[in-house]
């Protein structure tokens, strides 16, 4: 609350503007990184599955597999990272909707 104060929030053009803009945030940071983010790790999943079933990955980058071993636990815990954050988020989208802010 440093930087919206409740009292210039209540019922002015300032308040219902700065309302739009957390909700506006709220529904793209679900969509691009929450949403986005596993559709885009799911393709690299699939990338790196065909890579490892099919031996490339040791043909191109001979004793440099575990650069893409580390670059998967990086996507998961990466993504993950952007679930908690939404969680947080939405912890806040309660307590503003419940009036406890």
């Amino acid at each position: 609350e440093v930087f919206f104060p409740a009292h210039m929030q209540e019922d002015s053009w300032y308040g219902k503007f700065i309302f739009g803009c957390q909700v506006i945030f709220t529904i793209t940071f679900f969509m691009y990184r929450v949403v986005g983010w596993w559709y885009v790790s799911l393709q690299l999943w699939k990338d790196a599955y065909y890579v490892w079933s099919n031996g490339i990955v040791e043909k191109l980058r001979p004793g440099k597999s575990y650069v893409l071993y580390m670059f998967l636990a990086a996507d998961v815990i990466l993504g993950t990272l952007q679930v908690f954050w939404f969680y947080q988020i939405l912890l806040k989208v309660q307590e503003v909707l419940s009036g406890d802010d």
